[in-house]
């Protein structure tokens, strides 16, 4: 009767591949995209671990060299005033500052200098009755020079 063919290659080789639906697919490639995105999104949140501390240390050392910076701004500053207060606690230094506000010893003659700026801020200010920090500074130390302003209409 008939003869029998022999396969020279194993069954599932002969086989002709049924072709996947559109659905399948479309269902890989969605897994695939899925999973790349979970890689990039791992992989970022590893780089933003590293990088954060780098960032953080950088921003801290401008804070860090600002503030040195103002401190010692405010160091020189605070040592100028330190030695202002010292000058300004000597009897020179109290004549020196009362005789600026206008103020003379008993049995002196005062002198004002018409038009001089210092004069017209000193006007001005007494016309709107107001008394600057120097001026209420100086009341407090009238005992030292007898009591008396100069006759230049100041209180």
């Amino acid at each position: 009767m008939g003869r029998k063919l022999r396969r020279t290659r194993p069954h599932y080789w002969s086989r002709p591949r049924k072709r996947k639906s559109g659905l399948r697919r479309l269902a890989r490639a969605s897994l695939m995209g899925i999973t790349l995105a979970g890689v990039l999104l791992g992989a970022g949140g590893v780089i933003a671990k590293v990088a954060k501390p780098y960032l953080v240390g950088r921003g801290e050392a401008r804070k860090i060299s600002e503030i040195n910076r103002q401190i010692g701004e405010l160091e020189s500053e605070n040592e100028e005033l330190t030695k202002e207060i010292s000058y300004l606690s000597t009897p020179s230094g109290m004549e020196a500052e009362a005789r600026k506000l206008g103020w003379v010893k008993e049995g002196e003659t005062a002198v004002v200098v018409e038009g001089s700026q210092n004069e017209a801020a000193f006007a001005e200010s007494q016309r709107a009755g107001r008394r600057s920090f120097w001026q209420r500074v100086g009341g407090t130390i009238s005992g030292l020079f007898g009591g008396d302003r100069s006759k230049n209409g100041s209180r």
